[in-house]
C-alpha cells in the first residue's frame, strides 16, 4: 500500500488598509456642469444651436403636382432641342479583358459602353417631362444586343429576356435588379397599373447565353412602359439598318429623373457581343435631341395674400 503525502499549502492573506491621506471630499459637487477649477463667473452657458431640418426628396406624386403648379404660375421651364450625341463605336470587343469574357458563341461575353451628359440642364432643376426627338432620316444600327440607358434605368433594348429575365431559366436569366415599381394611374379597365424599372449592371448579362432566341429573326424587344402601352418604341433588328422611336412616358421619367442626385441626366449606350472579332460590339453613331421640362423647387410655392 502506497503512502499517500498531502502537502499543505499555506496563502498569505494580505490585507490592504486604505487611507485618505490628502483629506479629499469625495462628495458630488453641487452642479456637475461646473468645472472644479473654474470661479463661477467662468462658467459659460451654451444655448441650443438650432438644427436645420432635412429636407426630403419629393415623390412623384409631389413632382406632378408641382409640375401643373409650375405651369399655372407660368414658373414652368424649357431646355428645348438639347442635340445628344453618342460617338461611333468601331473598336472590337474587348474579349478577354477586364471583367469582359473571352469569345464563346452564341453567349454574351463582352462590351462596349458609351454615356453622354446633359450639361446644360441646371442641377437643382426638378424634371417634369424629357421628350426624345430622333431623327427619321439617320439610320442606326448595332450588333449583337444593346441597352439605351438614362441614369442607369434601361429604357429600351433588344432582349427583354436579359432585362426581365426568362422564367424558363430561372437559375442563369434572372434579369437585372428591379427597382421600386412605379404605380400608374388607372387604366381604362379601371385598374392600377405597376411598372417595373430595371437598372442596368453589366454582372447581369455577362455569360448569358442566347442560341435559343432570335431564331427567323424574332423580335424580343423590351421598351420600358411598353408592355402596359404608356410607352412606344421602335428600332432596327440586330445587324440591320432603321430608324429609332423612343416615346417614354412622362410620369416613367418623372420617377427616373428623380434618382439622378443633384448630376445632370446621363443617357447611355451600351452594346454586347459573342465571339465575332467583325461587327460584334460596334454601332453606328446615335443622335437625336431632348427637350426637357422643369422646374425650380423655390419657385412653385405659392406666397398667401394675406401675409
Amino acid at each position: 500500500m502506497k503512502n499517500v503525502i498531502l502537502y499543505g499549502l499555506a496563502i498569505p492573506v494580505l490585507l490592504f488598509n486604505f487611507q485618505n491621506c490628502s483629506e479629499v471630499d469625495f462628495k458630488p459637487t453641487e452642479d456637475p456642469s461646473q468645472s472644479l477649477d473654474a470661479p463661477d463667473s467662468e462658467v459659460i452657458d451654451t444655448p441650443d444651436v438650432p438644427v436645420d431640418p432635412v429636407e426630403s426628396e419629393p415623390t412623384v406624386e409631389e413632382v406632378v403636382e408641382n409640375c401643373q403648379k409650375a405651369s399655372e404660375l407660368g414658373r414652368l421651364r424649357r431646355l428645348a432641342n438639347q442635340p445628344v450625341m453618342i460617338e461611333e463605336q468601331s473598336l472590337n470587343c474587348p474579349f478577354g479583358q477586364d471583367d469582359n469574357l473571352v469569345a464563346r458563341n452564341n453567349w454574351i461575353q463582352a462590351r462596349r459602353e458609351s454615356v453622354y451628359t446633359v450639361e446644360d440642364l441646371p442641377a437643382d432643376a426638378v424634371i417634369c417631362d424629357m421628350r426624345m426627338n430622333f431623327p427619321q432620316n439617320e439610320k442606326y444600327t448595332y450588333d449583337d444586343q444593346f441597352f439605351f440607358t438614362m441614369n442607369g434605368v434601361v429604357l429600351a433594348s433588344n432582349a427583354w429576356w436579359a432585362v426581365e429575365g426568362d422564367s424558363r431559366y430561372p437559375d442563369t436569366h434572372k434579369g437585372m435588379t428591379a427597382l421600386s415599381p412605379l404605380s400608374l394611374p388607372e387604366s381604362v379597365s379601371g385598374m392600377p397599373q405597376m411598372v417595373n424599372l430595371y437598372s442596368y449592371s453589366w454582372e447581369s448579362l455577362v455569360g448569358l447565353q442566347w442560341g435559343s432566341y432570335y431564331n427567323n429573326n424574332d423580335r424580343y424587344d423590351y421598351c420600358l412602359g411598353g408592355g402596359e402601352g404608356v410607352s412606344s418604341c421602335s428600332f432596327p433588328l440586330t445587324q440591320q439598318t432603321g430608324s429609332i422611336v423612343l416615346d417614354i412616358d412622362p410620369l416613367i421619367i418623372k420617377r427616373i429623373a428623380l434618382d439622378r442626385d443633384s448630376e445632370a441626366p446621363k443617357f447611355g449606350f451600351v452594346v454586347t457581343g459573342d465571339n465575332d472579332t467583325g461587327p460584334d460590339c460596334k454601332h453606328s453613331k446615335i443622335q437625336f435631341e431632348v427637350s426637357v421640362d422643369y422646374y425650380f423647387p423655390g419657385e412653385v410655392v405659392v406666397q398667401d395674400a394675406n401675409l
